[in-house]
């Protein structure tokens, strides 16, 4: 209920409680390591992954929430990787998520080439894969077309609102422009998505402080 209800910090507790009872839990495992990557602990997701692999988790749960979970640690290059080759029996939906995060991650490394090459198959995939339009819209921002970076940023909002990644990367853009207030608004809705503080929480703290709210940057922080 707890995670259900975006309540993160008691779901964990009661997770952990959970598993000092039973730590052969496979559900509370995989509930935890989801509860971690909704905070933005990826090495905590990573070790969760681990035990309910262990106790029977299947590789098409596993892989994709997996490889997201190194991706937020910076481990670009064990992304790649990883990402050579799918889990047999991947939803479309899921192998463009994993293929994304392989081109976020030679994005992160500064090779746009195959970044453009993992996004475009992603994105064959799955047209509507969150992951692929915002890297896609990373892409053209990293090359400097802020409009074309923009639109694809638009369309990943567009395939789910509720997404906090093209919201962030939408405040990112709004800062980079000059449009503070709008890109404080961005940063907060990518925030009540997540239901927690995150790196996203800094950001909006940063621009809080250009628009002269330190209160309101210290409530970030």
């Amino acid at each position: 209920d707890y995670f259900d209800n975006d309540n993160y910090q008691a779901a964990t507790l009661e997770l952990k409680n959970a598993l000092l009872k039973d730590p052969d839990n496979l559900e509370a495992r995989w509930l935890l390591a989801r509860t971690a990557m909704a905070v933005g602990d990826g090495a905590a997701a990573e070790k969760e992954i681990g035990h309910a692999s262990e106790l029977g988790l299947s590789m098409q749960a596993a892989q994709p929430l997996l490889i997201k979970a190194i991706f937020l640690q910076g481990d670009y290059d064990r992304v790649i990787v990883k990402t050579v080759s799918l889990v047999a029996g991947l939803p479309l939906a899921d192998q463009a998520a994993i293929i994304s995060l392989r081109g976020q991650a030679y994005l992160e490394k500064r090779k746009f080439s195959e970044a453009r090459q993992a996004l475009d198959l992603a994105l064959e995939r799955d047209p509507k894969s969150v992951a692929g339009l915002t890297g896609m819209g990373r892409l053209y921002a990293l090359e400097g077309d802020y409009a074309e970076a923009r639109r694809w940023t638009q369309l990943a909002l567009d395939a789910d609102a509720s997404a906090p990644e093209p919201w962030t990367q939408l405040g990112e853009l709004d800062w980079v422009e000059g449009t503070i207030e709008a890109a404080e608004a961005a940063f907060g809705k990518a925030i009540s998505l997540t239901g927690s503080l995150t790196i996203v929480s800094a950001k909006r703290a940063l621009v809080r402080i250009q628009l002269g709210d330190f209160p309101g940057a210290a409530e970030d922080i």
